[in-house]
């Protein structure tokens, strides 16, 4: 049994494990994170965080949520603006629709096309 990584979210004490038993490799255990990731992700950036800084307004909490979800995603690449791009739309989503369900589908559905492309390369 491999585990594959975990995030812990204090403010609402959950944590989230992804363990597979499955001899793959790395490329389909890309796979197992797939619900869990935006789900956890989303709860912390914009339940939480979003949450506390939406008392400054709207273009406060979503630039810096945004620029919190970027530094939490490191990258290889010197200006992360896959990250950038979807911080703000998964804010500006949360935002208009006031309901977290919105982001972690659009979360889970970037997840799912980014993996898929992984696939053909």
């Amino acid at each position: 049994m491999r585990s594959l990584g975990a995030f812990y979210i204090p403010h609402f004490k959950l944590f989230f494990s992804v363990t597979i038993t499955s001899c793959f490799g790395p490329r389909f255990c890309k796979d197992a994170l797939l619900p869990s990731a935006p789900l956890a992700e989303e709860i912390y950036f914009r339940r939480v965080l979003y949450g506390w800084l939406r008392r400054f307004g709207p273009a406060v909490a979503v630039i810096c949520s945004t620029l919190v979800y970027v530094a939490a995603h490191p990258n290889l690449v010197p200006i992360p603006i896959k990250q950038f791009i979807g911080g703000l739309v998964f804010a500006i989503f949360f935002e208009i629709e006031k309901n977290l369900m919105v982001p972690i589908l659009v979360h889970g559905l970037d997840n799912a096309l980014l993996f898929s492309l992984s696939l053909l390369t």
